[in-house]
Parts: C-alpha cells; sequence; structure tokens
C-alpha cells in the first residue's frame, strides 16, 4: 500500500491592522415625532393615531371655563404691551404688536397681537380672517370628528367675494349662463379643492359660509351666518 504524503498546515501569525472588524448591529434612533414630549403613542406604521386632538372643536362649547388658567394666559398674553395712556392712537405700544412668530391656523397666518384682542374682548368688530379661522376649523370637526350626525362643510369670504363678482357679471349679461366659465374657482370649491380640510359637495348635506352685511361708513356692519341645504 502506497502512502501519499500531505503538507502540514503552514501557520500565518495576522497582525491586528490586517484584521477585518467585526461589524457591529446599526443603532436606531427615533425619528424627531417621536421623540417629541407630547406625542404619547408613536407608531411608524398606520395602526395608530399619532394625533389624538385634530381639532379645538373636540369638546363642546359649553365645557369651556372662562375662568380656567388658559383663558387668564390668553388674557395676559392680549393685554401685555397695550397703550394705556389715555385716548391712544394705537391699541399697543410700539413695538408690542408685532408677534415673533405667526400664528397658523390653516392657510390663515397672523403676525399681529391685536388680533387676537378681538377674541378676547366682547363688542370688538370681527375681520373677515377671523370667520375665516373659524370656520375652518368647523371645517376640521365635520371631516374628523367622529359620530356627527350631520354631514357638512364650510367655504371661506374668499368663496363669498368670487361668486358675488362671478354672479354680478351674471346679472349685469342679462343672466346669460355662457358668462360661468368651465373651470372657476366657485367650482374647484364645490369639487372640494381650494380650502383647506374641504369635502366635495355632493357628500354633505349642508354647505355653512360667512356673509357680511355691510351697512355703509357711518354704521358697523355685521356677520350673518348662512347654511346651504342640499338634501
Amino acid at each position: 500500500m502506497s502512502h501519499i504524503g500531505l503538507p502540514r498546515p503552514l501557520v500565518v501569525e495576522v497582525e491586528e491592522k490586517d484584521v477585518t472588524p467585526e461589524k457591529l448591529a446599526r443603532k436606531k434612533f427615533p425619528g424627531k415625532l417621536a421623540q417629541d414630549p407630547y406625542v404619547g403613542d408613536f407608531d411608524s406604521g398606520t395602526s395608530k393615531c399619532i394625533f389624538d386632538i385634530k381639532h379645538p372643536f373636540m369638546s363642546d362649547i359649553d365645557e369651556f371655563n372662562p375662568l380656567s388658567i388658559l383663558a387668564q394666559e390668553f388674557v395676559e398674553f392680549v393685554e401685555d404691551g397695550m397703550n394705556m395712556t389715555r385716548r391712544p392712537n394705537t391699541l399697543y405700544r410700539d413695538g408690542k404688536n408685532d408677534l415673533p412668530e405667526d400664528f397658523v391656523f390653516g392657510s390663515c397666518h397672523i403676525n399681529k397681537k391685536d388680533w387676537f384682542e378681538a377674541l378676547a374682548h366682547s363688542g370688538r368688530p370681527l375681520k373677515d380672517t377671523h370667520l375665516d379661522v373659524i370656520f375652518y376649523y368647523l371645517r376640521k370637526k365635520a371631516k374628523y370628528g367622529p359620530n356627527l350626525a350631520v354631514k357638512f362643510t364650510t367655504t371661506d369670504f374668499y368663496f363669498n367675494k368670487k361668486l358675488y363678482l362671478l354672479y354680478m357679471e351674471f346679472e349685469e349679461k342679462g343672466q346669460d349662463f355662457s358668462v360661468i366659465p368651465k373651470e372657476h374657482e366657485v367650482e374647484e370649491y364645490i369639487r372640494g379643492c381650494c380650502c383647506d380640510a374641504n369635502v366635495a359637495w355632493h357628500k354633505v348635506d349642508h354647505v355653512l359660509f360667512p356673509k357680511y352685511v355691510d351697512r355703509g361708513k357711518s354704521k358697523l356692519g355685521h356677520w350673518v351666518f348662512g347654511c346651504l341645504y342640499l338634501q
């Protein structure tokens, strides 16, 4: 029987610089949204809701306490920097009416404190932006509010202005329907576009809208709450 001679294995000393380092597992860090201290329940999937409250009308208006700490802090915020001199020309002292950052309510950006002053005290006239913000959150309540028996959406002051101009042109042309274009801002509102949190009108039963009644320069105008029934 013949024997086959196998070479003995060589022992090679490997220096540390030639050794491939062990691959470490990547350490995962949560995103900025997950690190938010105001988020109590976060999941990367869609099975859980990140925001518990999607609009400020989750509670009934009669549940608001005007003597609460929140209400008191709001009044203090409004009155800070007010011009307390006799017969002041401006509501706030120089520089005190400008906000350091804009308050964003949907598409409405507020950069002046006197906007909130009209809400803090009764009897103050409301601007079109006040009504736009109110109706914006009403749209959100209608769209995201649970167990609502009534299906509705709202418009805004811009829609009313465009609708009025279109109607005036329609009347001036002897009620000629050809003056109404196929594509118009009013038609986009009806399809559920243009304004934030809007819903197409064929999916609702009511459309709520604000209407300003002008009484001339000598008298103060007022707002009227309108409702269009689509049932």
